[in-house]
């Protein structure tokens, strides 16, 4: 990496020096850095280059830095096709915190693909995001109905039944999610389990929330 810096502060004007340097950057694990060279690289051009573009989106998510990613992406359009190209706006916005244009963005997206899970969770994440939680359940229900056997759907799903205050359908949710976890997630049983023995304490049912304790518990044995 060091040469890579070394060469782009001997020439400042160089395009591929700082590509080259912001490949450094990412390969190292560091997303931050990586955004500014890639940013530096891309100014330096007369046209756009969809693949720089495209490696700046990728660093700006992971640094995470809202504004960049949400740039590339705006520039990014043209050579995307489908409702692929609203997403990947509405993902940059919502890391920018700008949930309700992230919203049209998903909102065009489902509009092309209304079965596109994906576009579906955009929409119910920024909702959610916008303090509207009742419009999310609805879509929520609905990426379960297209994946039933994914079970951060149920999680997603228990969240939001939980910032409504309804506890008992947060629970109903959650329990379902549990039946659906594959073998061999201890991890994820665990984490469930303690969930629901802290939902059930909210709801006064010390019974069942011990139970679920034992559970997570025993799961944690060898």
């Amino acid at each position: 990496m060091a040469h890579c810096e070394q060469a782009a502060a001997l020439d400042m004007q160089s395009q591929e020096a700082w590509a080259k340097l912001a490949q450094a950057y990412e390969g190292a694990g560091r997303p931050r850095a990586a955004v500014g060279a890639y940013r530096r690289a891309i100014g330096l051009l007369d046209r756009e280059d969809p693949a720089l573009l495209e490696a700046l989106l990728r660093v700006a998510m992971q640094a995470p830095d809202g504004p960049a990613a949400t740039e590339a992406a705006r520039r990014l359009r043209p050579y995307r096709t489908g409702h692929d190209a609203f997403m990947v706006t509405g993902d940059a916005l919502l890391l920018s915190g700008d949930a309700a244009a992230a919203l049209r963005e998903y909102q065009m997206a489902a509009a092309l693909a209304p079965s596109s899970v994906r576009a579906l969770i955009g929409l119910a994440t920024a909702h959610v995001r916008l303090g509207q939680p009742d419009q999310a359940v609805p879509l929520l229900l609905k990426v379960i109905r297209l994946e039933p056997s994914n079970p951060e759907h149920y999680q997603m799903l228990s969240r939001i039944y939980e910032s409504m205050g309804r506890l008992d359908l947060a629970v109903a949710a959650l329990r379902d999610g549990a039946d659906v976890v594959p073998d061999g997630s201890r991890e994820l049983r665990i984490q469930i389990a303690e969930r629901l023995a802290s939902l059930y304490d909210h709801l006064g049912m010390t019974r069942e929330a011990e139970r679920e304790r034992r559970r997570a518990q025993a799961l944690r044995l060898p």
